[in-house]
């Protein structure tokens, strides 16, 4: 069960810019290039921000929501109609039902139960256009932009990366398994257990003195 209070407290973050547009822009195109010259095959992309930036309303496209169930905190008929209610107020194209599929930073987390995930299914699904589950692991279609070891720091840098999908990462780059050791043995990838599957995830910094604890 979750605590009964977060260590944390919360406040108004001040807004700042966040990495040039042009900068940004850059990057992606190395990226989808060296992807490309390699023949990889590209679904979508994502990149960390150093912190969590707020899309300017003005922006236009179709928006999407993610809401992340997990038992006990949000998973009862009333948290699910609560989420339901705001969902259709803010109006998404889509909305996504995700359960924890990774190792979760508290080890309170589990994913609710199959009724629990359906009951949701149905609830947002009256009320909007259109909800999908991401239930399932993602498969190991990772792309390599030719350096398999920064590859796969990138990849856990964005979530937990399992074990099967980094190896296949390295079969496909024609690199050897020892990749994934050597980045173990140098401390920039920790290997953890769950849900009877093997996780590598980058370690997390330690904390800066006078910091939250």
């Amino acid at each position: 069960m979750p605590p009964e209070a977060s260590p944390f407290a919360y406040g108004p973050v001040p807004s700042r810019a966040f990495q040039p547009p042009e900068e940004l822009i850059g990057v992606v195109t190395n990226r989808v290039r060296a992807l490309r010259e390699r023949g990889e095959a590209i679904d979508y992309l994502t990149f960390v921000p150093d912190g969590e930036p707020t899309l300017d309303r003005h922006l236009e496209g179709e928006l999407a929501t993610e809401t992340m169930l997990v038992a006990g905190v949000n998973d009862t008929g009333a948290a699910i109609e609560g989420v339901a209610a705001f969902l259709q107020r803010l109006g998404p194209r889509g909305a996504y039902l995700a359960v924890p599929a990774r190792p979760p930073a508290d080890t309170w987390v589990h994913p609710p139960t199959e009724g629990a995930v359906n009951r949701a299914f149905q609830c947002l699904a009256a009320r909007l256009p259109r909800v999908e589950l991401l239930t399932e692991f993602e498969g190991t279609a990772f792309g390599s932009a030719g350096d398999p070891a920064e590859d796969l720091l990138a990849t856990a840098t964005v979530h937990p990366m399992r074990e099967d999908a980094a190896r296949a990462l390295l079969d496909r780059a024609g690199s050897g398994r020892e990749i994934l050791e050597r980045l173990v043995a140098e401390g920039r990838l920790r290997p953890v257990r769950y849900r009877d599957h093997t996780f590598y995830v980058r370690p997390l910094a330690a904390p800066r003195e006078g910091s939250a604890p």
